[in-house]
């Protein structure tokens, strides 16, 4: 495919641009300590001698005994960063080295065209989205509920609706405008069109906030088992799951099956235990 092969040009034009700027850092950071697993995702907290400045969630390298690993920058509070690693390094990093440079993302995204160029399919919704007419997938004449119209304004409204009705739809717009309201009000619509949905974002904090609204709109707590939250939730999110919004989180719905069957479990041995002494007392009268 031509159009990718110049998306593949254009990203190395713009990594070579980025490098020139020599805007990369390297910084040292030490006393690594595994504070938690979260769906086989390894995550430490590390001490910096320096100030290290990073969006939340953003994804870097870290070098750990001359070895590079992909990671992501959960947070960075007074020095304290916590990272997360797919790989298990192990409860204790005495020391590594964090690369930070803006071209990361850009070199993430040039391997992944050039090793699928050869995969239509791989860019089919891509060249779909842009090249082809947008497919109608429900009917056009959708009731939404009241409250859609009671929260968003006329330009949110055209916004949820084209996303009901069609197969592919973007939506832009300034910072305060709504969009994440926006995204909550289409996911609740599919959840009672008895749809799957899944939201996914490079930032943990847009997906939990969009997720809250969600949420918050539904008035039966049992319908929380429908929803699952995957991925590892900053640390101040955490009491939200842990309380107002449980169980979401997958780790809490595990433990509450392995509970459940724990349980079961002890009812069944109770019960046989209970068995047995009511034969040895038949065969004793006997």
């Amino acid at each position: 495919m031509s159009y990718v092969r110049d998306l593949i040009d254009a990203v190395a034009l713009e990594i070579q641009e980025q490098k020139k700027k020599k805007n990369d850092q390297i910084s040292d950071i030490y006393d690594g300590k595994k504070i938690k697993i979260l769906a086989n995702e390894h995550v430490y907290l590390f001490r910096s001698g320096e100030l290290i400045s990073f969006l939340d969630d953003s994804i870097a390298e870290i070098e750990i005994e001359g070895k590079n690993y992909d990671c992501t920058l959960n947070s960075n509070k007074h020095n304290k960063i916590q990272i997360t690693l797919s790989q298990d390094k192990g409860n204790y990093i005495s020391k590594a080295k964090l690369h930070l440079n803006p071209w990361f993302l850009l070199e993430l995204l040039s391997k992944k065209l050039s090793k699928n160029i050869y995969n239509d399919s791989y860019f089919k919704n891509s060249y779909d989205l842009i090249y082809k007419k947008n497919k109608p997938i429900l009917h056009s004449n959708i009731e939404l509920p009241e409250q859609i119209y009671t929260r968003a304004n006329e330009s949110q409204l055209l916004a949820i609706k084209h996303s009901l009705e069609m197969s592919q739809t973007i939506i832009w717009g300034p910072p305060g405008t709504g969009k994440t309201a926006t995204i909550a009000n289409i996911i609740q619509n599919f959840i009672k069109l008895k749809k799957s949905v899944l939201l996914v974002s490079l930032s943990n904090n847009a997906v939990d906030q969009a997720l809250f609204k969600v949420l918050d709109s539904i008035v039966n707590k049992d319908d929380f088992k429908s929803i699952t939250r995957l991925g590892i939730p900053k640390s101040e999110m955490l009491p939200y799951f842990k309380d107002k919004y449980y169980p979401i989180l997958l780790g809490d719905k595990v433990n509450l099956v392995c509970s459940s069957e724990i349980e079961k479990r002890q009812e069944v041995e109770k019960s046989l235990i209970k068995t047995r002494e009511d034969l040895s007392l038949t065969q004793i009268m006997q």
